[in-house]
């Protein structure tokens, strides 16, 4: 087609070239060279169109080639959708069976939770909270159904591992503790779970308990203070070995023994 147009072109410009109304043939040479240069633009856009044309079917082909690689992984995707799908329902149709044949597990671990509940609140003040929490956490997962009873007296067998752990150590903690309403962050020692000590500003504080429940109240200065903070430095220096006066004093141990000896299981022994 460009051919064509270009021939008539040519034509064209000659009849004009040889009349002499446009210049005779003295115009011809260079209507020539411009007819010249027009061809040689002509033949490279239609060299460029043409690369245009093949870099488009270059590319369709890798579009195509790329969708039909995605309908693959859809396809793919959809059929591993769809076994997962089947293995949850075959998942959760056992967990059903499994925990149809534990409900009777249910009430003696609510039993347990419960008297574990009372044995925190009864044995010091050491992050009741979070020790309360945990309890109550596994509690509501059994009602919800999403704990099965086997695993629930697992976590609780883990946690009374856990008390037991926590009446063998003395160590230094870090915990919210409330003193005549205030609640503080406040550096508590404790010796396993027989007595607790919290530093203040001018001494230390026992956790005592009453009838009303616990409280603190200072430490007279003297030979307890002394070796509350001698253990309290060896405490922050890691240093665990050798001799150690315990200060828990004779309160404690009538503390203990006015309880029938029942804390001694749960809390330490005297």
């Amino acid at each position: 087609m460009f051919r064509i147009a270009l021939t008539m072109l040519a034509l064209f410009g000659i009849g004009f070239a040889t009349d002499p109304l446009y210049g005779g043939e003295r115009d011809f040479s260079a209507r020539a060279r411009e007819l010249s240069v027009l061809r040689a633009e002509v033949e490279s856009l239609e060299a460029e169109l043409h690369g245009e044309r093949e870099r488009g079917r270059h590319r369709e082909h890798g579009l195509q080639s790329q969708l039909l690689e995605l309908e693959l992984l859809i396809q793919r995707e959809q059929v591993r959708l769809a076994d997962l799908e089947v293995l949850v329902e075959e998942r959760q149709e056992e967990r059903e069976v499994q925990l149809a044949g534990a409900d009777h597990l249910v009430e003696p671990l609510e039993e347990a939770i419960a008297l574990l509940e009372q044995l925190v609140r009864d044995g010091i003040p050491f992050k009741r909270e979070e020790r309360l929490a945990e309890l109550d956490e596994v509690r509501a997962r059994v009602a919800r159904r999403t704990l099965d009873p086997e695993s629930a007296a697992s976590r609780l067998w883990q946690f009374v591992e856990d008390e037991l752990r926590l009446c063998e150590e003395v160590d230094l903690h870090r915990q919210v503790v409330e003193v005549d309403g205030v609640r503080t962050l406040s550096n508590v020692l404790r010796i396993g779970m027989l007595a607790l000590f919290v530093e203040a500003r001018d001494g230390y504080l026992r956790a005592r308990r009453d009838d009303a429940g616990w409280s603190f109240s200072p430490v007279a200065e003297g030979a307890a203070t002394e070796a509350l903070r001698a253990l309290q430095e060896s405490l922050r220096r890691q240093i665990r070995t050798g001799p150690t006066e315990l200060p828990i004093g004779a309160e404690v141990a009538e503390g203990l023994r006015s309880t029938g000896g029942k804390r001694d299981r749960v809390g330490g022994a005297p």
